[in-house]
């Protein structure tokens, strides 16, 4: 997904990244609250478990936000291909 979206959209895309950034921001904060810190959190699990339960909410957030960058991208181009597959992750 990142090589589309660079690909896509080489030079910077400020307005792009921004609403990407505020989506990725609000996702985040709503998975480390119900997520990632009552995990984190938990004194019982060892701290292999804590660690590989909190990177799977933050994979998930990577790819949003790759996601939400290259759907919302200002720059318009023929490659519509690529936003049906961004949505359809």
């Amino acid at each position: 997904m990142v090589f589309i979206l660079r690909r896509r959209t080489p030079g910077w895309d400020l307005p792009g990244l921004i609403d990407a950034a505020i989506l990725t921001v609000a996702a985040g904060l709503l998975c480390w609250v119900y997520l990632i810190g009552p995990t984190v959190g938990d004194t019982g699990a060892t701290a292999a478990t804590r660690l590989v339960s909190a990177a799977y909410p933050l994979g998930d957030l990577l790819l949003l936000a790759l996601g939400a960058r290259l759907v919302l991208s200002t720059r318009r181009t023929r490659w519509r291909s690529a936003r049906w597959s961004a949505t359809s992750c």
